[in-house]
């Protein structure tokens, strides 16, 4: 049985550029809220998130802020 954590972890690693190790550092960053309310800021602290990988990110996630 997946915990709720792996479960997140998960769902993360759906998103372009999101590994395993990449996914388990945003949840210890930022956690995993039911709407994703994350900024390139906030992203840009996690280690591992560059530029790239955020803009990446950003054109999944519609409306996801500077």
């Amino acid at each position: 049985t997946a915990t709720s954590k792996e479960w997140q972890s998960h769902l993360l690693q759906g998103f372009p550029g999101v590994g395993v190790e990449l996914a388990d550092r945003i949840l210890d960053e930022v956690g995993m809220p039911l709407q994703w309310r994350v900024t390139r800021g906030e992203l840009a602290r996690v280690h591992g998130m560059g530029a790239k990988k955020i803009d990446k990110l950003a054109r999944a996630v519609p409306g996801m802020e500077e």
